[in-house]
């Protein structure tokens, strides 16, 4: 893929990005009305505290869910036991018709029996029954015996009037059961299942629940990383940044400390050469070196960093005065605390002057200088990029008399720099490969205080390539003042996130970058 920053290129719109990004959990909470969580604010504690809101909210809505789903439990449990109740009663129900009608078959029938057989058919069967009550009742006459089987028969059909009676009863209370049976019965799935959508709900909250507090755990670690790396180190946040002006020249290389800085940017000087600008705030490098003179271009690169020191060889009278009226705190070879610097025999001057960080920071205390900020937005390494990002081999930078490339290496999992077609090492030997590179597009004019002396552009809006992690994405770089931090924008307007690690900035003038 090759790209040039003068062109237009054509992507597709890139789709809003959020840090939850699974699915299903986009879907919950759309379903439950939870607030998504926006793009990245440039300070984390804004996103921990929108996290920290969101988990609050879920936490209340599974309180919600939770009575709910008591009440339809409840309900559930109250529907069974009446089911059970109402099929038991059925059964005795049953059990006592059946009863009735044997005893109606049996016993009332078979007095009816008795009295006809006796009475309508003369059945001479009925003779010893006749005497025994004769026996009893010797003076009872004919017509009293008439009278009393009258009488047996009367109750006999008495009591099979009663048994019917029973037995309508029963019928009644018994389709009473089977009506209730056939309602509780069609009630039961519909209870089931309102418990079967408030546990569904239920479970959505908490995938929603661990999506959330995995991001919140991710914003809270950022508030400890370190602030220009994005790694979590131990680094002490409450420490200013430290920026050595280093040179860049073939009489300079190698130089030291280049690959322990956080962040370095490429800026073009006189020449068409290019110096470099070394951030420390993570770690340090004794010595560090060699150490050039200030350009106004780092006045204006640096002034957004809470007043950080710059170590420097020192600069002409309007530039060193543009330093002295700038936000950035001189620690450089002029000033008071020249002494901290030394000359190396290794390299002949003026490319051979040298500090250490340990002696710089030390130089700052008492200073005004302050915590370093937060530069980037930073993405987890588990995260895939997205948005249009493109898969690359790296980027060419062309400055005129440096030309700069940097090389994908997927088993380092870093960019590695060349410069004038070598590899560009340190003084230890150790290739320089930044896990980020940021090609700013950035227009130069001629400095005030020296017209042959370019001065970068850095406020105001252009292009940007950004590269991570073997992809590149293509945006704007926006800056709207001198202490307002440089934002990277993707072409939907979100932040563009690093991977946590080091990163190189090129400040490259226009029609000089390839993306390979």
């Amino acid at each position: 893929m090759v790209a040039r920053s003068g062109r237009r290129r054509r992507t597709q719109r890139a789709v809003t990005r959020r840090r939850i990004r699974i699915l299903v959990v986009m879907v919950v909470v759309a379903m439950l009305g939870v607030s998504a969580v926006n793009e990245r604010p440039a300070v984390a504690q804004l996103d921990v505290d929108e996290l920290a809101q969101t988990e609050a909210e879920i936490l209340a809505r599974q309180a919600e869910l939770d009575a709910e789903i008591a009440v339809a439990r409840q309900g559930v449990a109250e529907a069974e036991s009446a089911l059970v109740r109402a099929q038991a009663d059925r059964i005795l129900l049953r059990r006592d018709l059946a009863d009735a009608h044997h005893r109606d078959d049996r016993a009332a029938a078979a007095l009816r029996s008795l009295a006809v057989q006796r009475y309508v058919l003369g059945d001479p069967r009925i003779d010893d029954f006749v005497n025994e009550i004769l026996q009893e009742r010797a003076t009872v006459e004919p017509a009293i015996e008439r009278a009393l089987y009258a009488q047996v028969l009367e109750e006999a059909i008495d009591s099979a009037d009663g048994t019917d009676a029973v037995l309508d009863d029963l019928r009644d209370r018994l389709d009473a059961r089977l009506a209730e049976i056939d309602e509780r019965t069609a009630e039961l799935p519909v209870l089931r299942g309102a418990v079967t959508v408030l546990e569904a709900a239920k479970s959505a909250t908490d995938v929603e629940l661990t999506a959330i507090r995995d991001e919140l755990d991710w914003e809270r670690s950022l508030l400890r990383r370190a602030r220009l790396t994005g790694r979590d180190d131990g680094t002490d946040n409450s420490r200013p940044v430290l920026a050595v002006k280093i040179d860049n020249v073939t009489q300079a290389r190698p130089q030291t400390g280049i690959n322990q800085a956080d962040v370095v940017f490429e800026e073009l000087v006189e020449g068409d050469l290019t110096r470099l600008v070394g951030l420390f705030h993570s770690t340090g490098s004794d010595p560090v070196g060699p150490i050039r003179s200030v350009r106004t271009s780092d006045v204006h690169i640096l002034a957004n960093l809470n007043r950080p020191l710059l170590g420097n060889s020192g600069g002409n009278p309007g530039v060193m005065e543009a330093l002295r009226a700038s936000p950035v705190i001189d620690v450089g070879a002029l000033s008071p605390i020249a002494a901290r610097y030394f000359r190396s025999p290794d390299k002949p001057a003026p490319n051979n002057l040298f500090s250490t960080t340990t002696d710089l920071w030390a130089a700052g205390q008492g200073s005004e200088a302050g915590a370093a900020p937060p530069l980037f937005s930073f993405r987890r390494p588990d995260r895939p990029w997205g948005g249009d990002a493109q898969p690359t081999s790296g980027v060419d930078i062309d400055y005129g008399a440096n030309f700069v490339s940097y090389r994908w290496d997927a088993t380092s999992q870093q960019f590695l720099r060349s410069q004038g077609g070598s590899p560009h090492v340190d003084s230890a030997g150790a290739q320089v490969a930044p896990t980020n590179v940021i090609v700013q597009i950035t227009g130069y004019r001629p400095t005030v205080f020296a017209q042959f002396s370019p001065e970068a552009q850095v406020e105001g809006e252009g292009e940007v390539f950004v590269f991570a992690g073997g992809e590149v994405r293509t945006g704007t770089w926006r800056r709207n003042g001198p202490e307002a931090p440089t934002r990277y924008l993707d072409t939907a307007g979100n932040e563009i996130e690093l991977l946590p690690g080091s990163t190189w900035i090129a400040l490259a003038p226009p029609g000089s970058v390839t993306v390979r």
